[in-house]
């Protein structure tokens, strides 16, 4: 998809909510890994989502179809989540992008993906044919870092409790790329059924 130049457009991705507490984890893993310095840019706070669905720069036209189409994955029911152990991509000797990993919930969530990526990927500035594998972002490394220096062993064996929570609702997201980070804008709240025992 291209874009005009005098067309309004927003970078626009879907994800879920994580706990807040996971920051708490992070900070530890952070300790497990050796590297250059600031070389690792670490994920906290309120950036920190499962991303479902990444749409790329997308005319704010299509923004609001986004945000209409959406509204039907709300017959979708909660489920629950535990996050353990750790990860990186592409591989151990020259990561890119470091993770914690989905353990219960796993099918639950690809699910709810495959049925975000059939409504929304028509919308889609990105053509990913890429299977989903479910992760939460964590670190990312900057594009000049000598990986070479990178020691991800102890990263990688990490044990550390658990995190369940319940997946109640997922958001449209806007991402605008600021000097200090990027920064998210919640623009479109999805709740999911709330399924009683």
């Amino acid at each position: 998809m291209t874009i005009s130049d005098n067309v309004e457009s927003k970078r626009i991705f879907i994800g879920i909510p994580v706990p807040r507490e996971i920051s708490t984890r992070i900070h530890m893993l952070e300790t497990l890994v050796t590297a250059p310095t600031d070389s690792i840019r670490w994920v906290t706070g309120n950036n920190l989502h499962i991303t479902l669905l990444f749409l790329g720069n997308i005319p704010d036209t299509n923004v609001e179809s986004v945000k209409s189409c959406l509204h039907n994955l709300e017959a979708v029911s909660e489920f629950e989540l535990s996050i353990e152990n750790t990860g990186v991509f592409p591989q151990s000797d020259k990561p890119r992008i470091f993770w914690m990993d989905i353990v219960n919930g796993r099918d639950s969530l690809i699910s709810l993906q495959a049925k975000v990526n059939k409504s929304a990927s028509e919308y889609s500035e990105v053509k990913d044919d890429q299977d989903y594998i479910p992760h939460l972002t964590i670190g990312r490394v900057g594009r000049s870092a000598k990986l070479w220096k990178f020691g991800t062993d102890e990263f990688l064996n990490a044990v550390y409790e658990p995190i369940v929570f319940k997946v109640e609702k997922f958001y449209l997201y806007m991402s605008e790329l600021l000097p200090h980070g990027p920064k998210y804008t919640i623009i479109e709240k999805y709740d999911l059924q709330n399924v009683q025992d």
